[in-house]
C-alpha cells in the first residue's frame, strides 16, 4: 500500500516539459553546488574504486609479503581473496546501477533522474542546464536538506556496508601492522601511536626495501581516508535520521521518508513549470505590450500549457491600457 502511495506521488512531467534556458544560471551557489556536489563526488568514488582496484591486481600478483616489516593479522592468502570478492561484488553493484540509471535515464522523467544517483550524476555531468533544473528542485529549507540527505545516503549505503567495508577493513588491519611491526622493531611502546606523517615516514621505510609494496600501501592509505569520510557521512545521515523520522512521525502526513522525498520533488517540479509560464508571460508582456492579437493567442497558449493548473486571472495596468482576463479570453479596457 505504501509503495503504490509513493509511486503515485512521481511527478509525470518531463524535460521537455521544461525550458532550460529560463534556469540557467551561473550564480556562485550553483557553481560551487556544481563543483563540489557534483564533480568532486564523482571524482572521489573513482579515485576510490580505482585505487582498491589496482591492490587487488597487485594483491593477486603476489603470494605474501616479501619484506619482514609487514605481518598481516589475516593470512596473505586469505584477505588477497577477500579483498578480490569484495571488488567483484563492487563491479556487480556498479553494474546494477548502471543498467537500472540507464533505464531511468530513458523515461526522461524530471522526477526520477533527480533521485536515481547515476541518472542525475550523468545528466548534470552531460547537461549544465538540466543540473540548473536539479538545482531548483532540491531541497528547500533545512528540514528539506537533513530529509534528502538521509535519503541519499540510506538509499546508496549498501554498496558501502557490503562493498566497501570489508576490505577497508582488511586494509586498515594492514595499515595497522605496518604501525605496531616497526614500534616493535624500534622498542617503542605500542600504545604510542604516531600522526599520520609517521604512518608516511613508515610507509617510506619500507619503500627502501621494496617500491611496489610502498605504492601498495599508498594505495591503501588513500581509499582507507575516502572510506572513513564516506562513513563519517553515512553515520551522520544515521543520526539526522532520528530527527527526519520524527517529524514525519509527528506529521502523520505521509507513509514514509520515500514518500516525502518523491511528493516534495513533484511540488518544487510543478512550482518550476508555474515560473516558467510566469517567465513566459512577462516576456510577451515586456515584448509585445499586448498590442496584437498575435501576443493575446500566445497568452491564451501559455496559460493552456500550465499542466495541472486552472486558467490564472491577471491584471496589467499602465497609464493607457488594462487587460484582464474573461472567461477564456483576454479583452482590453481604456
Amino acid at each position: 500500500m505504501a509503495k503504490a502511495r509513493w509511486k503515485s506521488h512521481i511527478n509525470q512531467k518531463l524535460f521537455s516539459d521544461v525550458d532550460e534556458s529560463l534556469f540557467r544560471n551561473h550564480s556562485f551557489k550553483t557553481v560551487l553546488s556544481y563543483a563540489l556536489g557534483t564533480y568532486l563526488f564523482l571524482i572521489l568514488k573513482f579515485a576510490f574504486f580505482i585505487s582498491d582496484l589496482y591492490t587487488c591486481i597487485k594483491l593477486l600478483a603476489y603470494n605474501r609479503w616479501s619484506n619482514n616489516i609487514i605481518k598481516p593479522y589475516l593470512p596473505f592468502r586469505i584477505s588477497k581473496w577477500l579483498f578480490s570478492a569484495c571488488i567483484l561484488l563492487s563491479i556487480v553493484f556498479l553494474l546494477w546501477n548502471l543498467i537500472w540509471g540507464i533505464r531511468t535515464y530513458k523515461t526522461k522523467n524530471i522526477t526520477k533522474c533527480y533521485v536515481n544517483n547515476f541518472s542525475r550524476n550523468f545528466i548534470s555531468v552531460t547537461d549544465y542546464s538540466k543540473f540548473c533544473i536539479f538545482d531548483k528542485i532540491s531541497s528547500h529549507g533545512s528540514f528539506q536538506w537533513f530529509a534528502f540527505f538521509v535519503f541519499f545516503e540510506l538509499k546508496s549505503c549498501l554498496g558501502l556496508i557490503f562493498c566497501d567495508t570489508p576490505r577497508q577493513v582488511i586494509n586498515g588491519l594492514t595499515l595497522w601492522s605496518v604501525l605496531i611491526t616497526i614500534h616493535n622493531g624500534n622498542g617503542m611502546n605500542l600504545g604510542d601511536l604516531e600522526s599520520f606523517e609517521g604512518l608516511i615516514n613508515k610507509i617510506k621505510v619500507i619503500a627502501k626495501e621494496n617500491h611496489e609494496e610502498a605504492v601498495l600501501l599508498s594505495f591503501s592509505l588513500f581509499s582507507f581516508i575516502i572510506w572513513v569520510i564516506f562513513v563519517a557521512k553515512l553515520v551522520f545521515a544515521l543520526v539526522c535520521s532520528i530527527f527526519v523520522y520524527f517529524e514525519l512521525i509527528r506529521e502523520g502526513i505521509h507513509s514514509g521518508l520515500r514518500d516525502y522525498i518523491y511528493t516534495t520533488i513533484s511540488k518544487h517540479v510543478d512550482n518550476l513549470v508555474v515560473k516558467q509560464t510566469e517567465k513566459r508571460r512577462n516576456d510577451v508582456y515586456k515584448t509585445h505590450l499586448l498590442a496584437d492579437t498575435s501576443s493575446m493567442l500566445e497568452l491564451d497558449d501559455l496559460e493552456r500549457d500550465t499542466i495541472g493548473s486552472k486558467p490564472m486571472f491577471k491584471l496589467y495596468n499602465d497609464s493607457l491600457n488594462s487587460f484582464h482576463r474573461v472567461g477564456n479570453s483576454v479583452t482590453m479596457s481604456s
